[in-house]
């Protein structure tokens, strides 16, 4: 069983928590960032956190798992693997999320919205609404680690591995900004 001490150790020796100047997917700034990449490239830390998160929505009998590209798309895999369901992902096309051609909800789904790392949770809103227009059931949505500052209510429980407070700003009130260090869009 992995529990948020675990999960953070997994970020700290896989090299996956970075310290600078950081431009997240939401526009705000952070001097933290948590490259989920990194940890998801090795196998045997994938394999540990997607059967995690499995074992914790099982009882929502999902048949669908879906992700976010590129940030959900392996999650959403293994996590499936695990449970037995199908692995889908979404893209985003303008303000919304799109399926690709050859994958198809149906209004009998019910499904599991996985994403590495929820801060805004603007990914995951998007899939679920996607998931909705297809008159499926969102059942529960999961992440590896919550950086978000308050909680964040996609209508539906929300599971996460671990929780770690970030600092996040405003481009006009960011410090790193002001003190002219180097922004990075990781």
């Amino acid at each position: 069983m992995l529990n948020q001490d675990r999960v953070l150790e997994i970020f700290q020796f896989s090299g996956a928590l970075l310290t600078g100047h950081f431009q997240l997917r939401s526009g705000l700034h952070s001097d933290r960032f948590l490259q989920t990449a990194v940890v998801l490239q090795h196998p045997a830390y994938t394999s540990a956190i997607g059967t995690e998160i499995a074992d914790r929505v099982r009882g929502y009998r999902a048949n669908i798992v879906i992700g976010p590209a590129i940030g959900g798309v392996i999650l959403a895999y293994d996590v499936a693997r695990v449970l037995g369901a199908r692995a889908m992902f979404g893209e985003k096309n303008g303000d919304q999320m799109t399926l690709r051609p050859g994958f198809n909800i149906a209004p009998r789904d019910r499904i599991v919205v996985v994403d590495d790392v929820l801060t805004t949770g603007g990914s995951v809103f998007k899939l679920v609404n996607l998931c909705r227009r297809y008159g499926a059931q969102v059942v529960v949505t999961a992440f590896i680690v919550d950086r978000s500052k308050t909680p964040i209510d996609f209508g539906v429980p929300t599971i996460s591995l671990a929780a770690i407070n970030i600092a996040t700003y405003a481009s006009d009130e960011c410090p790193m900004c002001r003190q002219g260090i180097p922004l990075v869009e990781p």
